[in-house]
């Protein structure tokens, strides 16, 4: 059995593939909630992150995560457009590889993807399912902001319109504007459906990157999350 440490350990080498970009400084947490299995997963290599969440209530949801997770880790020799195709690809290769009959066009082997690049000037982004990517930025007088940069894909709550392991699915894409000393949250919904993200945010934004993830689950599990919860948090300098 592990122990703790070595629990710590293996969690954050199955995050991080570093080193980060310049300029970056990053958070990273997730927990089970009520949930006797984690599904999500997490993914970093360089400037490029990642969060995944296995589809519950599904057959192997977890190991689609995982290997999506894995896929984007190996990804450091490829543009960020491939590496997203290469994610979509090793998930359809893992349902028609493992051997479960109880695999059907309608359940198993699913999972959601949200991923960034951080650029010089700008957020490359991608996404499949109803896992979000948040940009929190401050404005003027006005106070500070948290903005979803992902749009759903998904109708009512529970139930998705995209998500990796359909054939005939694609991630949408986007590239949006980067701002100085922009905050970057990578989240799946059990995280983000049941916390006031903005006003946690708000009162962190000037601590470290790690301090506001941590922040972050503590709200959510202080509210007795039902689902498993996974944050990325990216707080970006003046370069990358």
């Amino acid at each position: 059995m592990l122990t703790c440490y070595e629990r710590i350990v293996t969690v954050l080498e199955m995050f991080y593939n570093g080193p980060y970009a310049p300029g970056l400084r990053v958070g990273y947490g997730s927990n089970n909630g009520s949930r006797p299995h984690q599904q999500d997963a997490a993914a970093a290599i360089g400037r490029r992150f990642a969060v995944f969440d296995g589809l519950g209530g599904h057959t192997d949801g977890e190991v689609a995560a995982s290997i999506a997770a894995a896929a984007f880790r190996d990804t450091a020799d490829q543009t960020f457009e491939a590496g997203i195709k290469r994610c979509h690809a090793a998930v359809l290769n893992g349902r028609r590889n493992r051997d479960s009959s109880s695999y059907t066009d309608e359940t198993g082997g699913f999972t959601t993807l949200a991923a960034v690049e951080v650029q010089e000037t700008s957020y490359k982004l991608a996404w499949c399912g109803d896992s979000r990517v948040y940009v929190f930025r401050r404005r003027n007088r006005l106070g500070s902001r948290t903005e979803q940069v992902t749009k759903d894909h998904r109708f009512g709550r529970h139930r998705l319109a995209a998500c990796l392991g359909y054939s005939d699915c694609e991630s949408e894409t986007k590239e949006v504007g980067r701002q100085p000393a922009d905050i970057l949250i990578l989240a799946t919904d059990g995280l983000f459906e049941f916390i006031d993200l903005e006003a946690v945010v708000e009162v962190y934004k000037n601590k470290p990157a790690q301090a506001l993830a941590d922040a972050l689950l503590a709200t959510v599990s202080a509210n007795k999350t039902e689902d498993n919860a996974t944050v990325i948090v990216v707080k970006v300098g003046q370069k990358a």
